[in-house]
């Protein structure tokens, strides 16, 4: 009788948990949250797809992020978005400054991970692993959930409140993109 009244609420423990775990990883003092990617619309561009998040470098040293790896796409990059005039251009960064006690948004229409020859189409539903390269803290692998092609956060998570986090200062391209000198864009 007891584990019928415990079951309940075992299950809806283990399914808060998997909820709040959902695009989340760690390495070292970085935090990285809501990891998500838009799935492919049939009328895009298929060979190409970006991806999302926030990292949270809650340590007292700074870091860089300077690589980012998949199995989904043949290669993979930092990328910003530049104003020029009334066009928004895509460009690569050699990398992204994770500045100690701040939160950097990758988002879209602004800095994001880049990746060039899918190798299928992203559906929604979907799921598949990125490894985020860091020059100080080391490797990172989140899961990256596949939402619907037009989303622009991850249903209540962080990216859903515009630039940054509640309580952290907005990071934007210009103060923590590094400018590409060698390409950071990483084959498979």
């Amino acid at each position: 009788m007891y584990l019928c009244r415990a079951t309940p609420l075992m299950l809806g423990l283990t399914l808060a948990t998997s909820l709040a775990l959902a695009g989340d990883g760690k390495v070292g003092q970085l935090e990285i949250r809501g990891a998500f990617s838009r799935a492919t619309a049939s009328n895009a561009d298929q060979t190409v797809a970006g991806a999302f998040m926030t990292i949270t470098n809650t340590g007292s040293d700074a870091d860089k992020l300077i690589g980012v790896k998949s199995n989904i796409a043949e290669k993979g990059g930092a990328h910003t978005h530049v104003r020029d005039g009334s066009v928004l251009n895509m460009v690569p960064v050699g990398a992204i400054d994770i500045p100690a006690g701040h939160t950097v948004t990758l988002q879209p229409g602004a800095m994001h991970v880049m990746f060039h020859g899918l190798k299928q189409p992203l559906e929604q539903g979907g799921r598949y692993s990125l490894t985020l390269q860091f020059a100080k803290a080391g490797e990172a692998t989140v899961p990256v959930d596949v939402l619907n092609s037009s989303a622009m956060g991850y249903p209540g998570g962080p990216a859903t409140m515009g630039l940054g986090m509640a309580g952290s200062p907005s990071m934007t391209a210009p103060m923590n993109a590094t400018p590409m000198a060698a390409p950071m864009d990483s084959k498979q």
